[in-house]
């Protein structure tokens, strides 16, 4: 079949996989799109999800934007790619919140950090789902089956012969300590997952969290986002009830099937 100038054929083997994966991690940089896509490195890989991803743009089924400390390109859902997946996705697709200026810097590197941590973990081997913040908010704000909040993400982990569906929460930046104790209340009724893992970059949030979560009645833990990702089975995670550092397997509660 030919198509006029100007248009694109998408492929529903190639093209759509490449769509699915941006707009689960809302904005990534094109690297980890081909370690997420690639388990290695070849240049003829390299080379033809460049081009790939160059028509995408060029037909606004994707967005290409350059950002100031980050390696290479960083893509988001285009105008486009929504109307697109919106009648061929498993679930509800709507773009992110257009935000501009500091607040969107602010987005993009949180988005790009989180699926960085996504690729690490997928790459330990502990991994047995994961559910990302574009799923979590289409339950939330269409069914009935809700999650207390849009988590960053909602991961079923294996560690220890054990299985347990963790909400994980990327903090970068400290919300106000009244916001954490209305989020502790909403938390501590959620019972569609096991525990919640806190993740953060610095000293000074991992000391502010365990002390704006202590309320908590639920199991909750905080973690260093790096150590968590490159060493997740015996990385120290601070139960925030108790203070006392357990690992990966005390979050989990049943042997997998």
């Amino acid at each position: 079949m030919r198509y006029l100038p100007g248009q694109i054929a998408i492929s529903r083997e190639a093209d759509a996989p490449l769509m699915r994966m941006v707009h689960s991690a809302g904005h990534l940089t094109f690297e980890q799109l081909y370690a997420a896509i690639h388990p290695v490195t070849a240049k003829r890989l390299w080379d033809s999800l460049r081009w790939r991803v160059s028509r995408l743009v060029d037909h606004k089924m994707l967005d290409r934007t350059q950002v100031a400390g980050l390696k290479g390109i960083v893509l988001s859902l285009g105008d486009c790619g929504e109307l697109y997946l919106q009648s061929h996705a498993d679930f509800l697709v709507e773009r992110g919140s257009r935000i501009r200026g500091a607040r969107k810097r602010h987005q993009i590197w949180h988005d790009v950090d989180l699926f960085g941590i996504r690729l690490a973990l997928r790459d330990a081997g502990v991994i047995g789902g994961w559910e990302s913040e574009p799923e979590v908010r289409a339950a939330n704000d269409f069914t009935m089956n809700h999650y207390a909040k849009d988590y960053d993400a909602v991961v079923t982990f294996l560690a220890d012969g054990k299985r347990g569906r963790v909400a994980i929460e990327y903090e970068r930046t400290p919300k106000w300590s009244k916001e954490y104790a209305r989020i502790v209340g909403d938390l501590d009724r959620d019972r569609k997952v096991d525990a919640f893992l806190y993740l953060v970059p610095n000293i000074e949030m991992h000391v502010f969290l365990r002390h704006a979560l202590r309320a908590t009645r639920r199991p909750m833990f905080v973690a260093f986002a790096r150590e968590f990702a490159f060493h997740p089975r015996t990385a120290e995670l601070i139960d925030v009830r108790t203070q006392q550092v357990v690992n990966l397997g005390a979050c989990l509660t049943s042997a997998p099937e």
